[in-house]
């Protein structure tokens, strides 16, 4: 999604208000993530003249389902932030804080994509109680019990199973 900075960028206008539905087409990373339904984001942001410089202010949000990391179960949750961020004609440093602009046009998909990803939830769990799903036979332990015998030790470590056995 590209925002035309063209005006802000000559100085007829200190302000530029922008609203745009963003999409990502890059399905692998999500999916990865456990990432099972996206909606497009819904961004609202600002870039703003102050000082000699600019700086885009940008909040997103949307609904995704994720799996549960534990019963993969689908999981609904908001995913949402904010961005910060100066926009530079010529680069000064390596700053994550600053974008070089590169025409008079942003593309905020990239800069929308990098800060949704970094900040992604770890593991997504339906509850914290969730039971997971049985080891054997895969029967998801929240919904019902099995009969599976879950005794089962490593042979590695079968000789520490009388460890604490008094004699």
């Amino acid at each position: 999604m590209l925002i035309d900075l063209s005006q802000v960028l000559s100085g007829r206008i200190e302000r530029q208000s922008f609203d745009a539905i963003v999409e990502f087409e890059n399905d692998k990373v999500l999916t990865e993530n456990g990432v099972v339904k996206r909606a497009p984001l819904d961004v609202k942001g600002e870039v703003a003249s102050t000082d000699g410089k600019l700086l885009l202010n940008m909040v997103y949000k949307a609904e995704w389902v994720f799996n549960c990391g534990r019963c993969l179960c689908d999981v609904q949750r908001e995913i949402s932030g904010s961005l910060c961020k100066e926009l530079l004609r010529t680069p000064i440093e390596d700053d994550d804080n600053v974008v070089v602009l590169s025409s008079k046009e942003l593309d905020i998909s990239k800069l929308l994509w990098d800060e949704v990803i970094l900040n992604l939830p770890l593991q997504v769990l339906c509850n914290e109680d969730c039971k997971g799903l049985c080891p054997n036979c895969g029967i998801n332990l929240n919904v019902e019990t099995c009969n599976c015998d879950n005794d089962y030790i490593d042979p590695r470590l079968e000789g520490l199973k009388n460890f604490f056995n008094e004699d």
